[in-house]
């Protein structure tokens, strides 16, 4: 299989570059597309669909490709694989259907092919991750190959969207299905928030939203620990104070922690997370990390070189609260990766990650760089 990264500040000059990428007779059918929050969707679809090229798409944030991350451009990555190895599957939910609508999904995957990869992005930031996954695991096994991420958004994380040829929602799933037979697809994640103080335990919860934390208010102990003296009334302002100073990594049976960023629930004193929360769940609170995570996340992803030394095409997602915290260092993490890979890369700044860390359970993660891998066999 061979892969091309483009990108472009305008629907023309990515067509220019479009055209410039297939004089050599390079026949793309797949094409994964990071387009800017709010941007009309179709001038740059057309380039595609004129050649009629299967779009894997969703908004962003920033678009992971070139030095430095750029908040203008789209960009496209381009594959030639076989349309007999993949299918891509469009599911659209209502506030409390995301579970029910991954469950169709996956009957659908589990119908495509023997053996399935798959990658998934949800066009909303507020649904619950932990049963949505449910709906996947459900009927695809808790061993599933699946990553993944949440469209890009600005700092409000709402009006996110997927699309494909001939659909697009914001209340959506989107699913690239991989023949597992014929294409490899290999991840992994790092975040690098570092755990500080003691392990602390939720004792009141709701689903995703915690509570309390060891009897007290999960606002009123966070804000403590952070050092944060006044949140503003604000949802989102609140929640991205609270976000660039404090996250929770929450520990699991095995694996590493995973990491997560509380939403401000003003009224209850409460923090919604991405994930389910039960009473009992041990997490220590984690403070951003400090530019030596650039080395750290480079040596986490060598061991994937080394498993998959020569990938078609790398594929990033990256929380954009990383950008938020490192600012022009995130640069540099970047730069690094796509040097450990002589391959086409591409990827976009999400508001959140689905994969499993090193030894880990599928889940969804925050604050995390996750980095996926594609062979054709």
């Amino acid at each position: 299989m061979k892969a091309k990264s483009i990108s472009g500040n305008s629907p023309e000059e990515l067509k220019l570059a479009f055209y410039d990428c297939i004089e050599d007779g390079f026949k793309p059918t797949l094409a994964f597309v990071f387009i800017p929050f709010k941007t009309e969707i179709e001038p740059y679809c057309e380039i595609l669909k004129e050649k009629e090229i299967a779009i894997f798409g969703t908004s962003r944030f920033g678009t992971v490709m070139q030095d430095p991350i750029t908040i203008k451009d789209t960009s496209f990555l381009l594959l030639d694989l076989d349309l007999k190895h993949f299918k891509i599957l469009f599911k659209e939910f209502t506030d409390n259907s995301a579970e029910s609508a991954a469950t169709e999904l996956a009957k659908q995957v589990k119908d495509t092919f023997n053996e399935s990869s798959l990658l998934v992005y949800s066009s909303d930031f507020r649904i619950n991750f932990t049963n949505m996954l449910k709906g996947f695991t459900g009927i695809l096994g808790d061993d599933v190959n699946m990553f993944g991420a949440v469209s890009g958004t600005d700092e409000t994380i709402t009006d996110g969207l997927v699309f494909t040829n001939n659909k697009q929602s914001k209340h959506a799933l989107l699913s690239l299905v991989f023949n597992a037979e014929k294409v490899h697809v290999q991840g992994d994640s790092f975040s690098g928030w570092k755990s500080v103080g003691t392990v602390k335990t939720v004792t009141k919860s709701k689903d995703n939203v915690v509570l309390e934390i060891d009897n007290k208010s999960a606002v009123d102990i966070t804000m403590k620990y952070g050092g944060i003296d006044e949140l503003p009334e604000d949802f989102f302002e609140a929640t991205v104070l609270v976000s660039r100073t404090l996250a929770m990594n929450f520990l699991r049976d095995k694996g590493d922690p995973i990491t997560l960023i509380g939403l401000v629930l003003h009224d209850e004193r409460g923090l919604i997370t991405n994930a389910n929360c039960p009473v009992g769940s041990k997490l220590q609170f984690a403070l951003p990390p400090e530019f030596d995570v650039i080395d750290e996340t480079i040596l986490r992803f060598s061991q994937l070189k080394e498993e998959v030394p020569n990938p078609d095409a790398v594929v990033l997602y990256n929380c954009m609260n990383r950008m938020e915290v490192l600012g022009p260092f995130v640069d540099e993490e970047i730069k690094g990766i796509r040097k450990l890979w002589n391959a086409p890369l591409a990827g976009f700044m999400s508001n959140g990650e689905i994969g499993r860390a090193r030894n880990s359970e599928l889940e969804i993660h925050n604050c995390t760089q996750m980095c996926v891998v594609i062979k054709e066999k």
